[in-house]
Order: C-alpha cells, then structure tokens, then sequence
C-alpha cells in the first residue's frame, strides 16, 4: 500500500522439496518457517506465517503481508527423487518413494572458515587406538542429500534395522504380506520380521510405504533395547496400544517428549531423530574431534545441526577409537571404510 514501508527479507538459499505443492504438511511448512528464521534470524519466529502453497507472511503492524512466493520456498516432489538404486555395497542402498520432507541447509560463505576444522589423524595414532568398527546403515540419495528432516516409512525403518543389527540378508524372496511386491525391501523385511522386530498387522498387511510413527518406533526399540518397568510421564499415551514400549523406550533414554508434556505417538519420525536413537542404544557415540576428510558428505547435512555428528556416523563404515577429549565414552572416528 502507499506510504507502507517495505519488508526486507533474505531468501532462504535452498528450498523445502513438497510432496504436494497445492496442499504442504505442517512438518514442511513448518521447515519452510525454519528455513526463512534462519535466513532472518531478527525477525520474530511467531509473525512468520506459511500458508497451504508455501507462500510466506509476515505479520506487521496487525497486518500480513507476503513476502516469499512458492518458487522461493518449494520445489514440488511430484516431479523429483523417484527411488533409484545406488551402488554402494552391492546393495540397492536407496530408499523408497516418501521421504522427501527435508531442508538444504548452508551456512553463509563467510562463516565456513568458522566450522571445526577438518583433518585427517595421524597414521601412528589410528594404529594405536582402533578399538573396534562400525557399518553404515543408512545411505544417501542420487541428488546428493540425505534428507535429515524427512519422514521414514515403515520398509525404510526395517532397512536401517537390519543393517545396523547386521542381520542376514540372503532372503530376497517377496515377503509374505498381502501388500508388500517384490521390491528393493524384500531382504530387510524379511530379515527383521525372522528376528521378530518388526510384524504385520492384523488385516495380513506390512504397509512397507507408510510412514512409520514414533509409537511403532518406540514399538521396534522395544523388541531390540534393554527392558524395565518404567512409567512414562506422558499424558497422551495412557491406554495407548504402544504404551508399555513408549515408557520402556523414555526409561532407557531413547525417546524424549515435547516441552507441553505430551509425546505425540501418532505423529511421524524423521530419519535424523531415527540415527540418534539407534546411536545411542548402540553406544554409537561420536566426536567431532579429527573427523577425517573423506567422510560422505551431502547438500543438506549441516555441520552445526544437533543431528550432524549422528548422520556422520550413520553414514559412514569407519573404524573408531576412544577420544582423547572426552571420558564418557564418546567415539573418535580414525579411518573411513569404502564400501566400494
């Protein structure tokens, strides 16, 4: 309007990939939010609005006013990232068509010289302290991301699962579900459900491409952590049918619950918050101290993200050793592993 004064805001350097452009999920809109936040850290997060096409809104003077378009903030997912095999273990280490709710995140190129420095170890020093290895379990897609922030279905939750427990994976028959074809999951839905981790639902389904919730995550934990006869605090899972996994997982330090009291057991997890619980149950801990240089690297891993050191070492085949800096038995990875 005349006389109004413009609103200046930086456009975020990458967009949120949609799984619809004509109707976004709050978890992309609210990463479309972050995004915008993190581009214009003096605007106040609450007048930050988006709207079902990704269009931006900032509340000013009890007005809104759009200030981003949806070709600033999204690229339709429609059209992008369909499942393809990529050749890494002589596996097909892709995942299947869902998760595509994820964020680029850069930082400003004046600040890189700012991150942890990068170096290889010293070779006398990986001969001394190699304590033992770890096997990559979750791989990144033909774009080059790794897309922490998006959501996990149930056949890619049985993928990690059985790679990281290293079970066998010379099953490659078509599972015996009513609705699972023979696919790229065939070995790892066979492999967890022989284990007795994951099951089928009453109707004879598996579901292989539905998002899988924190209560069935909390479900898989059960079947593979340590267990107790801990109550959770949480108000919204009292009589739910996961409620004996979801106390036993916040028992053991797995899951945690939202800042109102409430764990959300019906709302999707993503494959960041996946890593961290898997690392942590297996004392999978790892340093930021001397990280080596060829350590897989994607588009959209931030290096100052909570989730960073958990993706690294999810995604990497390394051998490790106690770290020098820590005594609470944090990790230092000494050497990546191809698996080439």
């Amino acid at each position: 309007e005349p006389g109004e004064e413009e609103i200046k805001i930086n456009v975020p350097s990458s967009k949120i990939v949609v799984r619809d452009p004509n109707r976004l999920t709050d978890l992309e809109k609210d990463l479309i939010k972050e995004a915008v936040k993190k581009t214009n850290p003096t605007i106040d997060s609450n007048s930050i609005k988006v709207d079902d096409r990704g269009n931006v809104t900032i509340r000013e003077n009890g007005k809104d006013r759009v200030v981003l378009t949806p070709s600033q903030t999204i690229i339709d997912g429609r059209d992008n990232y369909r499942p393809e095999p990529r050749e890494r273990d002589g596996n097909d280490n892709n995942y299947n068509a869902g998760s595509i709710d994820f964020r680029f995140v850069k930082a400003p190129a004046e600040k890189r010289g700012e991150k942890a420095q990068v170096v290889a170890p010293k070779k006398e020093e990986a001969i001394a302290k190699v304590i033992g290895t770890h096997k990559a379990y979750i791989f990144g897609y033909k774009d080059g991301s790794v897309r922490p922030y998006g959501e996990i279905t149930r056949a890619e939750a049985a993928a990690m699962v059985a790679r990281l427990m290293g079970y066998s994976l010379t099953d490659m028959s078509q599972p015996a579900f009513a609705d699972t074809q023979s696919a790229w999951y065939n070995q790892y839905i066979n492999a967890v459900v022989k284990a007795g981790i994951m099951s089928g639902y009453p109707d004879g389904t598996f579901k292989p491409n539905e998002y899988i919730t924190r209560a069935e995550f909390a479900q898989i934990l059960k079947n593979l952590d340590k267990a107790n006869t801990a109550v959770s605090p949480f108000g919204d899972v009292k009589g739910h049918w996961a409620e004996k996994a979801i106390d036993q997982a916040f028992a053991n330090q797995r899951i945690k619950g939202y800042e109102d009291g409430t764990f959300k057991p019906e709302k999707s997890i993503t494959r960041a918050e996946v890593v961290t619980i898997l690392n942590r149950m297996q004392n999978r801990t790892l340093g930021k101290e001397n990280l080596p240089s060829d350590v897989s690297k994607f588009s959209d891993l931030d290096e100052n993200a909570w989730y960073y050191l958990d993706m690294v070492s999810a995604t990497n085949s390394y051998e490790y050793a106690k770290s020098k800096e820590k005594a609470d038995g944090t990790h230092q990875m000494v050497k990546v592993i191809s698996e080439k």
